[in-house]
């Protein structure tokens, strides 16, 4: 378990460190939450590479409340 946390907390890092260099957190953070086309962006895709293993998805949803806290704050960034 602490492994795949680890993970998780490089993406975010990761996330972190795009948004320093002027990348959009928020964009960043749905498309690492959103499981979308195929495995889908970090958490996704660490849940689940095979079809035969499909992503955690009761995890994605825990994760997905995450994607509104980068909405707020990208609102409260000076633009």
């Amino acid at each position: 378990m602490w492994k795949q946390q680890e993970h998780e907390a490089d993406w975010v890092g990761s996330l972190l460190a795009a948004q320093v260099c002027g990348c959009s957190l928020e964009k960043g953070a749905l498309a690492y939450f959103h499981p979308g086309d195929g495995d889908g962006g970090g958490i996704a895709a660490a849940h689940g590479i095979a079809a035969a293993h499909p992503p955690d998805m009761e995890r994605i949803r825990q994760l997905m409340p995450f994607t509104e806290s980068a909405r707020r704050l990208m609102a409260l960034a000076p633009r």
